[in-house]
């Protein structure tokens, strides 16, 4: 016979692996937590990271990134911005952030989506590591677009085409 306790703590575990959210939103990062940062590095030189939970995207992230680096441009004049490739020739690097442990019943456990990690009482406890991602990428602004550059972006024409839909939080400038 299982104890009300037990069936409680089951329940609780299943419903934390069924939970769902949404993917991070473009905002400033707040104490560590999701969204962007930037750093200046030099008269037109920037660094610029953005931190998403599990539901987001690394296209999402990208996207973030290129909007960051438009609003960064924009606002000191420039034109265009320069990605600087990293030193294994790509332009953003997007990696996890750190593994933290998701649990959660259910088939995934099973059939190894989740990996049966440790048991609760006989009952496998999926246990996953955090999809979490963090992006980031280093630019140069710039007045003048280069000929044949495949990294220099327009700042105008990336916010227009990624800014947030009206109603949908604003980074304080």
């Amino acid at each position: 016979m299982i104890k009300l306790s037990t069936a409680v703590f089951a329940l609780a575990l299943f419903a934390c692996g069924c939970a769902s959210f949404e993917p991070t939103p473009y905002q400033p990062a707040v104490d560590g937590g999701y969204g962007y940062s930037d750093e200046k590095l030099g008269p037109t030189e920037y660094r610029i990271a953005v931190a998403g939970n599990a539901a987001t995207s690394a296209e999402t992230l990208w996207d973030h990134l290129l909007l960051r680096a438009a609003e960064i441009t924009l606002g000191a004049g420039h034109k265009y911005f320069v990605v600087a490739p990293t030193a294994a020739s790509r332009l953003a690097t997007i990696k996890p952030a750190f593994l933290m442990p998701q649990f959660g019943l259910g088939a995934g456990a099973i059939t190894g989506v989740r990996t049966p990690l440790l048991q609760y009482q006989g009952l496998p406890v999926g246990v996953e590591p955090s999809r979490e991602l963090i992006a980031s990428l280093s630019i140069a602004l710039t007045g003048r677009r280069q000929a044949g550059a495949s990294n220099v972006f327009d700042a105008r024409a990336i916010k227009q085409r990624l800014a947030p839909e009206p109603g949908v939080l604003q980074p304080a400038e």
